[in-house]
């Protein structure tokens, strides 16, 4: 059984991740990618894993619209098990613009 079958159809799945894409460090970007090219150029090194699972939801769901927020980091920084200062106040954005489109599709519905 697979467990991407147990996603709400009505709520696109969110997928939050890190990009070394170039962009100034804490650069929030969404996306709604349907293929590989439409990924930021650089995910962190699970990049292949989270194409992957974008593959089992287009496989399982008939394609739903998946979000993908992706914050800008140095890859040359080391791994920590803190955010720098850029990163967390991404972080942040990005609950709050998650929150935002939560709030706005339960509006819609209601």
């Amino acid at each position: 059984m697979c467990p991407v079958r147990h996603f709400d159809p009505h709520q696109p799945p969110v997928i939050i991740d890190a990009a070394a894409d170039g962009n100034p460090v804490g650069t929030v970007t969404r996306t709604v990618p349907h293929f590989s090219c439409d990924f930021p150029p650089t995910l962190t090194a699970h990049d292949v894993g989270i194409k992957d699972l974008l593959a089992l939801f287009y496989m399982f769901n008939d394609a739903p619209q998946v979000v993908l927020y992706a914050t800008t980091i140095d890859p040359r920084q080391p791994i920590r098990l803190h955010l720098s200062a850029q990163v967390r106040r991404a972080a942040e954005q990005v609950v709050a613009q998650i929150a935002q489109e939560l709030a706005a599709a339960a509006s819609a519905h209601a």
